[in-house]
């Protein structure tokens, strides 16, 4: 890997099952968007996102899911009951391993409300993780332990 970016030879490195997996999904992704929106999928997965943060999350869930995880995501639009500040994506992998995740853009910036959640749920042991990019998504899923 050169720095945080990806390259023909990490993509080569990934299990044959995750490589063919990925693979589908962006020919799926490019054959339902416009060129420019599978470009932008593909930047998502390096550096800090300077987009839209739909895409961000689009690329971390393609993360997730060939990794073998579930995620919950309710869009803000659709969170009528649902705890203001709460993270992102809530995932579940193998062992009872559990992610809360925040994404955030380049310019992104957490809020007063957000960091009064993240807080108070660290203090219970779930600490809220802040991704900018696929990558750091799948740096948490090889590397972190936190479980059920």
């Amino acid at each position: 890997m050169s720095g945080d970016r990806w390259t023909m030879e990490d993509l080569a490195k990934l299990p044959a099952d995750v490589r063919r997996q990925i693979e589908q999904k962006l020919l799926l992704v490019n054959s339902h968007r416009q060129e420019s929106n599978h470009q932008q999928m593909l930047d998502a997965l390096e550096a800090p996102w300077p987009g839209k943060e739909k895409v961000l999350q689009a690329a971390c869930e393609l993360v997730l899911r060939c990794s073998g995880w579930q995620f919950f995501h309710m869009p803000g639009h659709a969170a009528i009951g649902n705890p203001c500040g709460w993270p992102d994506l809530i995932a579940f992998g193998p062992g009872q391993r559990v992610l809360l995740i925040e994404l955030k853009t380049a310019r992104g910036v957490v809020s007063d409300r957000q960091k009064k959640t993240f807080d108070a749920l660290a203090a219970l042991g779930w600490p809220v993780h802040i991704c900018r990019n696929a990558r750091h998504v799948e740096w948490l899923i090889k590397n972190n332990e936190e479980r059920l």
